[in-house]
């Protein structure tokens, strides 16, 4: 049965590992002194990374594990933090 920790919660420590992994690739566009690395790394997210994340926002199955887990979820025994996240 979709929940909280097994949906909510996964869901946000998946993104949240996603953008680590990626981050240090990513600053590398604002400091690297090569124009052509920089220039590359640019490409890179504008021609896979950001249409992954479009992509993976928009799928169905997402939503629909979502509004499951939000279904079957008493509010009132979450957090104020765990709250934000629905």
């Amino acid at each position: 049965m979709r929940g909280f920790q097994n949906t909510i919660e996964a869901l946000e420590f998946a993104g949240t590992r996603f953008s680590h992994s990626i981050q240090p690739v990513l600053v590398l566009k604002y400091v690297s002194p090569s124009k052509e690395l920089r220039d590359e790394i640019l490409k890179a997210k504008k021609e896979i990374l950001d249409p992954f994340q479009i992509a993976f926002s928009l799928r169905k199955d997402v939503y629909d594990a979502f509004m499951a887990a939000h279904k079957n979820t008493d509010i009132g025994t979450l957090s104020a933090a765990e709250k934000r996240l629905f």
